[in-house]
């Protein structure tokens, strides 16, 4: 079975300005876009990824859901798995990351995440932490695991009424969270001792018990601001002790999005559902990018930015990738396996991604 993978490159961001609601592009290429709404534009050739499977990182659970590779966090030459299922209660999770320099899988000291599922890992220079998806005790408090570089993992049980924590941000004097109580309200906790203690910083409104995600926010820090997006109250962003409202997505886009990415200084925001948009924010503009697949995953390096689009072809998928200064398709992909891709990374030019059959495989371009 044949899949095609488009890998694409949202690059040339020194390039990119934007100014009231136009997006600035050079004169060569496409022309300007002046409005809200922005499609990539399919140029390049067709190129093959060479493939190799890694291994499983959830092999050690007899629960097939427990293994879908929900993140992949590159930190350090390693890169960090989250993984398992908290709709089934698949836990506990290891620490589990791949070894870019010896190639292989590793069990992070034999730590264990007593929690259902880590879905996100989220990296601030030398610390590491992951957000206790559900946690596997009582709902009196929330975990969070922070990991300084060359040290061990330290569980934080200290976030209160904290269910589900879903995101964490690290500032130079702050610790932020978010949240989700039993009733599925959300919240917005702040720490200044580490997280030892927490101050309640806000209030995020839910949508009823049967949803959590409607309470879900997700933090990204831009120009040295600290940022909150939520389900449907929009973006605000912390100045001292309050949260002061602005518009980071674009009009009449309420979606819930995660795992916002910072690139260039340009804030680059996924839908949770699924969703066909991009959503970018420079600190005052928003604007949206339209694919025709589904966009699963946002991988950021140093001068790149990798956008994973699956596509509803014989259950697989497809990469599509753009350069920001005229938003065009910088090359093609082909893959001969006929599997869905679901997380991406990219660690100095080498392609890992999760599998939906709970495989870690990685990709080269060949030449």
């Amino acid at each position: 079975m044949l899949v095609i993978l488009w890998l694409t490159v949202l690059g040339c961001a020194d390039k990119l300005s934007v100014e009231e609601d136009k997006l600035t592009v050079p004169t060569e290429g496409p022309p300007p876009v002046t409005s809200e709404s922005l499609e990539p534009t399919q140029v390049g050739t067709m190129r093959r990824l060479r493939v190799e499977v890694l291994g499983v990182p959830g092999s050690y659970s007899d629960a097939i859901t427990h293994r879908i590779i929900k993140d992949l966090e590159s930190w350090h030459g390693r890169i960090y798995i989250g993984h398992g299922d908290w709709g089934a209660n698949t836990g506990p999770v290891r620490a589990m990351y791949f070894d870019v320099g010896l190639g292989e899988l590793v069990h992070d000291e034999a730590f264990l995440f007593d929690d259902e599922s880590i879905d996100d890992f989220r990296s601030f220079g030398e610390v590491l932490i992951a957000p206790g998806t559900d946690a596997r005790e009582g709902w009196e408090f929330g975990n969070l695991y922070l990991k300084q570089w060359g040290e061990s993992w330290h569980k934080l049980r200290t976030v209160p009424g904290g269910l589900h924590v879903f995101d964490a941000a690290l500032t130079p004097d702050k610790l932020v969270v978010s949240s989700s109580d039993e009733t599925a309200q959300g919240h917005i906790w702040t720490s200044q001792d580490q997280g030892r203690t927490w101050t309640h910083s806000r209030e995020i409104p839910g949508e009823g018990k049967s949803d959590f995600r409607q309470s879900l926010t997700s933090f990204f820090i831009l120009s040295g601001g600290t940022y909150a997006i939520t389900p449907h109250q929009g973006c605000f962003r912390l100045d001292g002790v309050e949260w002061l409202e602005l518009k980071c997505l674009p009009n009449g886009i309420s979606d819930v999005v995660i795992e916002p990415e910072v690139f260039s200084g340009v804030a680059v925001f996924r839908p949770y559902y699924g969703g066909r948009s991009l959503y970018l924010f420079d600190g005052s503009k928003a604007f949206q990018v339209k694919f025709e697949g589904y966009v699963k995953d946002i991988a950021v390096t140093s001068s790149e930015i990798w956008i994973l689009v699956g596509n509803e072809i014989y259950g697989s998928s497809a990469w599509t990738c753009f350069c920001a200064a005229d938003f065009s398709l910088e090359a093609s992909l082909e893959l001969e396996r006929g599997i869905a891709a679901g997380t991406l990374a990219n660690v100095d030019g080498t392609f890992y991604f999760g599998l939906s059959s709970g495989e870690l495989a990685r990709g080269l371009i060949e030449p």
